[in-house]
């Protein structure tokens, strides 16, 4: 019970990845560090920091799309998804909500509850890692669909051995032998990168990372902005982050980070009824303090997190129409305290127990453009408490057995319970075959609670089952990794809108049925070429916008020398842009990278080469074909 009040939640991620290496070592869904990946229920992706890289998107959450089956994220131009109307950064997986985190700790607005896409950004991460299916029991509420924890980057490992302490440590490791490893006392890498490209659009960011023995540091800035593809839809961002961290010995680490974005974008509004005068302003900054420790039969970590936003909304008229007297206010935040400690009790078994709590909400209000007054101000606060408990045993090296069970406690929404469990079978020829059982849910957020109508407060939670069969194997020495998902997902209590009494007000009745198959497959074809393919079908029993029925997505890459280049296909068929509105459309995208020292690399990319005509956000056309280049320096 020391080591659990003591010691810190997640300092640099919480989930495995499928695709990884036996031999490497990975994040785990039960948010402690371990080797392999056959041993957590959950099918984990990970996209590395390579490959946001190669991509060259400035959102964490762009390349997502291409790289994750059963995974959509709305667009509406090249670059910023906005807040309020007109706005996209809509998530799904399986058609369900996503719980975005950030080394393992939620981000979402504290009053509107739903994530800030503009403030993910890939200069800050190390690799992105996407769990799917309901991860309700160990992060709670509104990981229905999924999670996506983006990992943020640290320097070079310390004399401690890989990320001591926090993502690369493994359960029941030598802590001698990983203190033999010492790298030079001094390591110092920097990165400068410079884009432009069509319709004004400017990319810039810079990265240093030092590490002196125990103390490491890495710095990112960030400036991006465009003129936008339809007229009166600029956008423009400044992003900035620092992360600390200190290995006190082989056992114990102390971290802390903190991110600041301030973006500002426009509402140009549906192409046939545009509007003026619509814009937005957001300032996001979050904080986290993390202490963590590793020994041989227990592994623990203890964070503080904070999460604060600033919004203000002017949301525009149509041209002729008077301008608006009022803009809207917002400021939010987000308190959270959470602690795990991960146990092996025994041979084979590893136990986790955790708990977290959150203080969250914020206030609301008109300024009037006039004199700068307040009108209908609110403020609300909530709180949230839960404790969770999951047990792997693995027997034999051929079967593992996992159960684990959550409680949420929410100030106004109740108690929710949620449960998952399964089996893990470790086949021949290095094959993987899982079959589990879990369940996902959704406090409302205080804005369908109270804020704006139809708000209701006798809203309870909405409630998800996912039932599923995956397997994965390895083929022809490694070189070829394929994968396949069979689930079915049953959702009810869905919160919607209903006409009551002749005024509009949210109720729990919606109902959600999804069958869905998912499939992968990725090969190193010789020495040059790598080439990777996923399939996504969502069988939906009502329509849900942002979930395609078919998504197809393809990959060919080609490194020699000083070449790196790159092409990829992604099919989307029965995309609901709205509830009766579906689109069809064929991406085609191309990147090549040339270095001619060891310092630079010259880069290009082209995207919708095809120059399709669609929308992913219905009434917003996205540009047709575009064109970056820039140039990366590396010292």
């Amino acid at each position: 019970m020391t080591h659990l009040l003591i010691s810190l939640l997640l300092a640099a991620g919480a989930l495995p990845s499928d695709t990884a290496r036996v031999s490497e070592t990975v994040i785990t869904a039960t948010r402690a560090p371990m080797s392999g990946d056959g041993g957590t229920l959950s099918t984990v992706s990970v996209v590395s920091r390579e490959k946001l890289e190669v991509s060259r998107n400035p959102s964490a959450l762009s390349t997502l799309t291409a790289c994750i089956p059963g995974f959509f994220l709305t667009q509406r131009g090249m670059l910023g998804y906005g807040v309020s109307g007109g706005s996209a950064g809509a998530m799904t997986l399986r058609g369900q909500s996503v719980l975005v985190l950030i080394d393992g700790q939620p981000q979402y607005q504290g009053i509107m509850g739903h994530p800030i896409p503009d403030a993910c950004l890939a200069d800050m991460a190390e690799r992105i890692e996407v769990a799917r299916g309901p991860q309700s029991v160990l992060y709670g509420s509104g990981a229905m669909g999924g999670v996506v924890n983006i990992i943020t980057r640290r320097p070079p490992d310390g004399p401690f051995g890989p990320h001591a302490g926090t993502v690369g440590g493994t359960l029941g490791a030598n802590p001698a032998e990983t203190a033999a490893r010492r790298p030079s006392d001094c390591i110092s890498r920097t990165h400068a990168g410079l884009g432009a490209g069509s319709y004004a659009t400017l990319l810039s960011d810079i990265c240093q990372q030092v590490r002196i023995r125990d103390f490491s540091a890495t710095a990112t800035a960030s400036y991006n902005r465009t003129r936008g593809h339809r007229p009166n839809e600029p956008f423009s961002q400044a992003a900035g982050g620092l992360k600390l961290g200190y290995d006190f010995s082989p056992r114990w680490t102390l971290s802390s980070e903190t991110q600041f974005t301030q973006f500002f974008t426009a509402n140009p509004g549906p192409a046939d009824a545009p509007i003026v005068d619509s814009d937005q302003r957001v300032t996001r900054l979050t904080a986290a303090l993390r202490l963590g420790h590793r020994y041989r039969r227990a592994e623990g970590a203890l964070q503080i997190h904070y999460a604060k936003g600033r919004n203000k909304v002017d949301d525009g008229h149509t041209a002729g129409a008077p301008p608006r007297n009022y803009e809207f206010n917002s400021a939010d935040d987000l308190l959270g305290l959470s602690v795990y400690e991960s146990l092996s009790l025994a041979p084979g078994q590893t136990a986790t127990v955790g708990a977290d709590y959150f203080v969250f909400g914020g206030q609301q209000w008109n300024r009037m453009l006039a004199d700068g007054t307040k009108q209908s101000e609110k403020d609300y606060h909530r709180r949230q408490i839960a404790g969770y408990a999951d047990l792997r045993q693995h027997i034999a090296q051929l079967l593992t057995l996992e159960a684990g069970v959550r409680a949420d406690h929410h100030s106004t929404a109740g108690t929710a319970w949620t449960a998952q469990g399964g089996a893990i079978f470790q086949l021949p020829a290095e094959a993987i075959l899982k079959a589990s059982v879990s369940q996902g849910f959704r406090f409302p957020s205080l804005r369908e609670l109270y804020t704006m109508s139809p708000a209701n407060p006798d809203l309870r939670e909405e409630r998800s089952m996912n039932y599923e069969l995956a397997y994965r194997q390895r083929l022809a020495g490694g070189k070829l990794e394929i994968g396949a998902n069979l689930y079915y997902l049953d959702a009810d209590n869905l919160i919607q809108t209903a006409i009551i009494d002749g005024r509009p007000r949210f109720v729990n009745s919606g109902t959600v049925y999804n069958t869905g198959l998912e499939l992968e497959a990725a090969l190193a074809a010789g020495r040059y070429w790598t080439v990777s393919a996923n399939y996504g079908f969502t069988h939906m029993a009502h329509p849900l916008t942002a979930t395609p029925r078919h998504k197809v997505c393809a990959d060919i890459g080609f490194r020699k020398g000083a070449w790196q280049l790159n092409t990829g296909l992604q099919y989307v068929h029965g995309l609901y842009t709205s509830a009766t509105t579906t689109e069809n459309f064929l991406l085609w995208d191309a990147r090549a990278a040339f270095r001619p020292c060891r310092v630079v690399t010259l880069w290009a990319k082209g995207e919708n080469l095809l120059a399709q005509a669609y929308e992913i956000n219905a009434g917003f056309p996205m540009p047709r074909a575009t064109v970056t280049a820039g140039l990366s320096l590396d010292f």
